[in-house]
């Protein structure tokens, strides 16, 4: 996919990492690009505008951001799966027409967080 097509993707569809497959794949670093998600040193994920993601801390300043595009950058279907299987809550955000709502936050994963780190992560990503 181009970023224009990525980019009119809805949130949830980050919960189908088959749908982000790439001609460019191949099995040995699917297996890395996996590990590396599902072992993410981070509190949490952000999928933002153009499919880049970053990562970071709720009490740190800690962070980190990446240029891969989940969807356009090869074996990034198989980053995205293992992120899925870290348990980690994955935030995506989507940009919309209404000028008095430039994005939308969407959790899409981390269901299992105790209900005070997930109100947390609200509070911290709606300062972002």
């Amino acid at each position: 996919m181009n970023y224009s097509e990525l980019n009119k993707l809805s949130p949830l569809a980050f919960l189908h990492p088959h749908l982000f497959k790439t001609e460019l794949d191949n099995e040995e670093r699917g297996k890395l690009q996996y590990e590396k998600g599902k072992n993410v040193d981070y509190d949490y994920i952000l999928i933002t505008y153009g499919s880049t993601w970053s990562a970071g801390d709720f009490d740190s300043h800690r962070f980190c951001t990446s240029y891969e595009g989940i969807g356009y950058h090869s074996n990034t279907a198989d980053l995205l799966r293992g992120f899925l299987a870290s348990r980690k809550p994955i935030y995506v955000m989507g940009w919309v027409d209404n000028p008095n709502m430039p994005n939308i936050k969407t959790l899409i994963n981390g269901d299992s967080l105790p209900s005070d780190s997930y109100l947390k992560a609200l509070d911290y990503l709606s300062e972002l």
